[in-house]
């Protein structure tokens, strides 16, 4: 997989609100319609108008500070002092652009949602590619969440279970930074709440990412404050409403998508870490006490309630 020269050039005018406008719904319909990857490696290039002529957006043409603390890998361009053409930090600068002007609000919301279904309709890294080892979306939706924490959530959704946790790592980081720097509110909670990739679940609550020990240990959390574990299940509920689970793989398949939430709520625990393998001995660390009652117990009601609810299964095979 190598960086070949960007074959969509998408061209605006900085400062300028309806071109920004304008430039942000053609993503969306390339987005839509699956044209932003192609062989593997992302395609678009978003350039600004000079003149009559384009140029390559600089880190300066949005928000320096925000992007200057986007750079924690060695690869991104936003570590340059100056971009060229067929760079990997466009679509972040973007963004930052918009994300200055109240007007673009709901349109950068609008592309935010399309960049998380493009992910999520795919389910794959190797469709995120923008070179050999950055994909494209992660940094767009981390300067949203940091503009406007609610939407801290979709970052949890567009990581995946089908990821590729060893080349595209840095990207799972993101939902610790954004937690370390919000703390676990509703907004922290409803990530966790929409994110299928367990591993990205861990890592959120500052666990190390091929360890078990997480800084926040959710048993104790909602043990100690069980409004908020009320509030993590009105939110599950709102979730399975909005958003339908995605399995790793079908040769990985569950049928019991809440009780993996609850795997992870154990696993962020020390004391049932250090009796049981939580993801290889599930079914016995699932009969621990938890609430009052069990977590498998916890879980199937919740499984049911949702159901219920929703008037169908949570899985679809």
């Amino acid at each position: 997989m190598g960086q070949f020269d960007k074959n969509k050039k998408l061209s605006f005018v900085l400062n300028d609100i309806n071109s920004i406008h304008y430039v942000l719904e053609e993503y969306q319909e390339l987005l839509k319609s699956d044209q932003v990857v192609e062989d593997e490696v992302y395609q678009i290039e978003f350039v600004k108008k000079v003149e009559d002529t384009i140029e390559p957006l600089q880190k300066t043409d949005g928000c320096f500070e925000q992007l200057d603390k986007l750079s924690i890998w060695g690869e991104s361009h936003l570590n340059f002092d100056t971009m060229d053409f067929n760079g990997n930090a466009s679509e972040t600068i973007l963004f930052s652009h918009a994300l200055k002007f109240p007007e673009l609000k709901e349109n950068v919301i609008s592309t935010a949602k399309e960049i998380v279904s493009y992910s999520r309709r795919h389910n794959d890294t190797c469709n995120m590619w923008v070179d050999d080892l950055c994909v494209f979306g992660i940094e767009a939706l981390y300067l949203l969440a940091l503009n406007i924490p609610e939407y801290a959530y979709l970052i949890g959704a567009y990581l995946i279970p089908y990821w590729d946790s060893e080349h595209a790592d840095y990207a799972v980081i993101y939902t610790y930074e954004i937690t370390s720097r919000f703390g676990f509110d509703d907004n922290m909670l409803k990530m966790f709440c929409y994110c299928d990739n367990v591993e990205a679940r861990t890592i959120m609550l500052g666990g190390e990412f091929y360890g078990e020990q997480t800084e926040l240990d959710l048993v104790e959390y909602f043990e100690q404050n069980p409004d908020r574990y009320e509030r993590f299940k009105e939110i599950m509920i709102d979730r399975f409403k909005e958003q339908e689970f995605i399995q790793y793989s079908e040769s990985e398949y569950t049928s019991k998508p809440i009780h993996s939430f609850y795997e992870s709520i154990m696993a962020s625990s020390d004391s049932i870490v250090e009796e049981y393998d939580v993801w290889e001995d599930s079914s016995d660390a699932l009969e621990e006490v938890f609430m009052n009652s069990t977590f498998n117990n916890e879980a199937t009601l919740l499984h049911q309630k949702i159901e219920e609810i929703i008037g169908k299964p949570l899985t679809g095979i």
